[in-house]
């Protein structure tokens, strides 16, 4: 969407300041380049025949787009749709800040955001492990799994086996699903990843595509139907395929984890919809596993600061947010923190080693799940 579109967005603005307080890296910093009202400054700006200048780009790139600042805003504003349009201007005058450049050329040349081809998509494979060309079922890894995840991804296919699930996986053939592109002004290009993909997702048969990323459901499920068309797939995250397993019996909770532990809401998946249930209702059937909520939870709950390739060009930024994360669960005397988006279980993962933090770890919910199942 271009930025004249939305000059209601910025008109209306009553700068009420409740996009403040939710907003993850000024809530973190108190540093006015990262609040969004300066975001909606920078737009007035530009819409009044103003330019985008060098000192404003720290404000356009210091957001992962989760929307929470929109949930918070009286008026509901489209705010992340605003900042999409700006990065679409500096994409258009080559503006681009150059960390961010390359994590999209590693995309768009080779289809990871490392750069490496099939050998990466294949490294997170547990050995011995065969996959049918054709099934019901296609899980997607996304790119943190093989990236440093890939006891997520063994947890996962091993859940799945347990349960007789009728699966597979792209393997080598798996390619990153374009959400940073998309984000960041590469419109076109992400259109061209999404009809690759589509198009290598229909050659297995698949009726159902399970993500294991917050990430990569949200671009399969909303955007890629804007982008291409009908899917001719169902789109579902790992959460939703396990909590029908568990409903119907086909895998059963058994050994008792001695915990008090927090969800944390994925951005891009059960805040998205708003859709809380699921994950809470799987992770209440582990024995032991005492579950708590947050200070901010849900709607209105804590990013982790890692999406959107922030960490890239502020290097910094998104650890602080993931501290306030961490800071909370100390408080409220948690052990685990759980999440369904390996994006989150990565950056408070990393946090939570680099601080040096006692007491505490991420997990993500297939993982705690899997240990459960006394295997």
């Amino acid at each position: 969407m271009r930025l004249e579109e939305l000059r209601n967005v910025v008109e209306r603005c009553m700068r009420c300041e409740a996009c403040e307080d939710a907003c993850a890296f000024y809530s973190a910093t108190h540093d006015e380049r990262f609040s969004p009202l300066t975001k909606i400054g920078i737009a007035r700006k530009v819409l009044n025949g103003g330019i985008i200048e060098d000192e404003d780009l720290p404000s356009i790139y210091a957001c992962t787009l989760c929307g929470i600042c929109e949930r918070a805003c009286p008026l509901h504003l489209p705010i992340t749709e605003m900042v999409r349009g700006l990065r679409k201007i500096l994409v258009e005058e080559g503006r681009v800040p150059e960390p961010i450049m390359k994590l999209c050329k590693n995309i768009v040349d080779r289809g990871s955001m490392t750069g490496r081809g099939p050998e990466y998509w294949r490294s997170w494979i547990p050995g011995g492990e065969s996959f049918p060309g054709k099934a019901q079922y296609l899980y997607l890894a996304g790119c943190m799994i093989p990236f440093k995840l890939h006891e997520l991804g063994d947890a996962t296919i091993k859940i799945f086996r347990k349960a007789g699930l009728d699966f597979t996986i792209l393997g080598g053939d798996e390619r990153c699903c374009g959400l940073l592109l998309y984000d960041h002004g590469f419109i076109d290009e992400a259109k061209e990843i999404a009809e690759r993909n589509v198009a290598r997702i229909r050659e297995t048969g698949a009726e159902k595509v399970v993500t294991a990323c917050a990430a990569c459901y949200k671009m399969y499920r909303y955007i890629y139907p804007k982008l291409v068309g009908d899917l001719g797939f169902e789109v579902l995250h790992a959460v939703d395929v396990i909590h029908d397993l568990l409903e119907r019996g086909a895998i059963k909770p058994r050994r008792r984890i001695e915990s008090r532990a927090a969800y944390l809401d994925p951005c891009h998946y059960t805040k998205l919809e708003g859709r809380f249930d699921k994950p809470r209702r799987i992770l209440e059937r582990i024995p032991g596993l005492e579950l708590v909520e947050l200070s901010r939870t849900m709607e209105l709950g804590y990013c982790c600061g890692l999406s959107g390739g922030v960490g890239m060009y502020l290097r910094d930024l998104p650890g602080k947010a993931a501290m306030k994360v961490i800071e909370d669960a100390l408080e409220k005397g948690v052990e685990k923190i759980i999440t369904s988006c390996p994006l989150c279980m990565y950056q408070l993962s990393r946090t939570i080693k680099r601080n040096e933090v006692k007491g505490i770890e991420a997990v993500d919910l297939p993982i705690i799940l899997w240990e459960s199942l006394g295997e």
